[in-house]
């Protein structure tokens, strides 16, 4: 049975009070990390990633009882996209994706081939490109876009910044949802399409690394980490560290 774990916080500010949720469900046989993140104050919610059993995740909107305004794709690995037709056909919510990996999020019945899986339905068309320096509403909550190729040539993370006035610590130290950029303890593959293993280096190093030590990182894969642990013990943590400016 697929795992899900579940986390929820407080966002608070000088016009908000209301909660953010996360919730990560671990779905499909590559254990990918679904995200389902919330304001609280408007009930708005984004789906991140939603790589399998659409009809589970959907449940558990209903169950929380929030209204699905985005898609957010990280990348465009089939681990990551393959039940975003049915959320799309269910919610009507735009999906967001890179260009950069609209090649690959186009071919998904290739790659599903590629690892002997079943899956032939062609995905609905991309509604929202992101780039570096997007920003994304999930009502009252923001998210940034950062631009992190490696992994894929498309790979992005979606942030919200910490609010150093914030009264919990959650919403002090802030998040990032990095795909398979970057894990606990590991970083994503190389060896895939379009990856390359510089390229990566650079994107972990110039871009997350540069944040707060206390962020905390969801990643496609295993656990929630932060910044910090991974710039002190990650055994890849001297190739990308020595890219931060």
């Amino acid at each position: 049975m697929a795992k899900l774990e579940v986390w929820r916080g407080s966002m608070h500010d000088d016009k908000t009070v209301g909660g953010i949720t996360i919730e990560t469900i671990t779905v499909s046989p590559f254990s990918e990390n679904c995200m389902i993140v919330a304001c609280g104050a408007t009930r708005k919610a984004a789906v991140v990633d939603p790589g399998d059993e659409a009809p589970r995740i959907l449940a558990r909107v209903r169950q929380l009882g929030l209204e699905v305004s985005r898609i957010l794709l990280t990348h465009g690995h089939i681990d990551h996209i393959a039940a975003t037709g049915e959320i799309k056909a269910e919610t009507g919510a735009p999906i967001h994706l890179h260009r950069g990996d609209l090649a690959l999020y186009e071919k998904m019945s290739e790659q599903a081939r590629a690892f002997g899986l079943p899956v032939e339905e062609r995905l609905p068309e991309v509604d929202v490109f992101v780039d570096e320096g997007s920003v994304v509403e999930v009502g009252d909550l923001s998210l940034e876009v950062i631009f992190t190729p490696g992994h894929s040539p498309g790979s992005v993370c979606y942030l919200h910044r910490g609010d150093e006035n914030a009264r919990d610590e959650f919403s002090r130290d802030g998040f990032v949802f990095s795909g398979d950029v970057l894990f606990a303890g590991s970083i994503g593959r190389t060896d895939l399409w379009g990856g390359s293993y510089a390229t990566l280096m650079n994107s972990i190093g110039r871009k997350l690394m540069a944040l707060p030590e206390t962020t905390r990182i969801y990643s496609g894969h295993g656990p929630m980490t932060t910044v910090g642990r991974e710039r002190l013990s990650n055994p890849f943590s001297r190739d990308f560290v020595s890219n931060i400016l």
